[in-house]
């Protein structure tokens, strides 16, 4: 095992922290290093690899700081101001992503450019973007994941469509969105992951012809805050949450849209990437899922006021499902 390390301790949802686990993974397969995670802070306030594993090409190594065969504190570190107290800084999160360390002012984050001869680089930062994507073909559910997909999703019919609808922190015009979808929806068995529990009890109210809508996960009608709380996250919810973002990836059609902020959520992005990933398949043959789409025939009406409506974000799609497989097969 390398000597040297860097020390990840990514902030923000699901998105967020695997994009900078992932700007980190790719750090320490150029430099040596070992890559020591601490999603404490994160939004999961856990240890992410009690979930997932992370097994890249070049087997570089990756311990929880638990793990650490060293105490943090004695060794030299990149940035300089948290020397001989990486276990007590006090970080202050900033707009954009950064943290600084309250104590010096200093920003908790390094040049990924240079190389350095610091024992123990500290990065803790949020920042969300694409990088996830590259992460997942790298990532293989623990036993205790594996056995909760597996209890979880059996209650799932065999053949669904997925639908994700981000509506707490971000919004969602969710009622219109699933009217625009009607024709691919109506008949169908309607898997929906969603933060809002408002969705879930006026979702089955509308009269699109669904054959049922599935929950994984119960909401209070009355929720509003976003799921990844400092509050609230525990083992539980994160087993909650990541049986939603397997189960969304394992629909023969996933569909999202733009929230109201005018972006994609990046969990329904994330989950788009996870369903055409290596990931995904792999997971479905270990529970024994067929991924077959359907061979229905849509309305033409409906149909073309939703590649009218949804134009942007198809060919987002269609380059998300390119990238995806071009760096499973040649990409590190």
């Amino acid at each position: 095992m390398s000597t040297k390390y860097l020390l990840c301790r990514p902030r923000g949802g699901l998105n967020d922290m695997l994009c900078q686990i992932e700007h980190c993974l790719r750090y320490c397969r150029k430099s040596g290093r070992t890559l020591v995670l601490d999603t404490i802070r994160s939004g999961m306030r856990d240890d992410f690899l009690k979930y997932m594993r992370i097994e890249d090409r070049q087997n570089t190594p990756v311990i929880s700081l638990a793990e650490l065969p060293v105490d943090v504190d004695t060794l030299s570190t990149v940035p300089e101001c948290v020397q001989g107290r990486v276990n007590q800084y006090c970080p202050e999160f900033k707009p954009g992503g950064e943290c600084i360390d309250t104590e010096s002012g200093c920003t908790l984050n390094f040049d990924m450019k240079k190389q350095y001869s610091a024992d123990l680089l500290v990065q803790e930062r949020a920042g969300g973007g694409i990088n996830s994507y590259w992460l997942l073909q790298h990532l293989r559910p623990t036993t205790l994941l594996r056995e909760t997909l597996r209890e979880r999703l059996a209650g799932l019919p065999k053949g669904y469509v997925s639908l994700h609808i981000r509506n707490t922190d971000l919004q969602t015009d969710y009622k219109n969105f699933a009217t625009s979808i009607a024709w691919a929806l109506r008949g169908r068995d309607v898997l929906v992951g969603t933060d809002s529990g408002e969705v879930q009890s006026q979702l089955p109210e509308l009269d699109i012809g669904a054959r049922a809508f599935h929950f994984l996960t119960d909401l209070d009608p009355t929720h509003k805050d976003r799921l990844h709380d400092a509050g609230t996250t525990n083992e539980v919810s994160n087993l909650e949450m990541l049986s939603d973002f397997f189960a969304l990836a394992l629909g023969d059609r996933l569909y999202f849209t733009f929230t109201s902020q005018g972006y994609v959520s990046g969990f329904s992005g994330l989950a788009f990437g996870l369903s055409h990933s290596s990931l995904a398949r792999s997971v479905a043959k270990d529970l024994g899922r067929d991924r077959k789409s359907s061979n229905r025939t849509f309305g033409a009406k409906g149909l073309t006021l939703y590649l009218r409506n949804q134009a942007t974000l198809i060919m987002a799609k269609a380059a998300i499902m390119v990238a995806i497989k071009s760096r499973e097969v040649f990409g590190k």
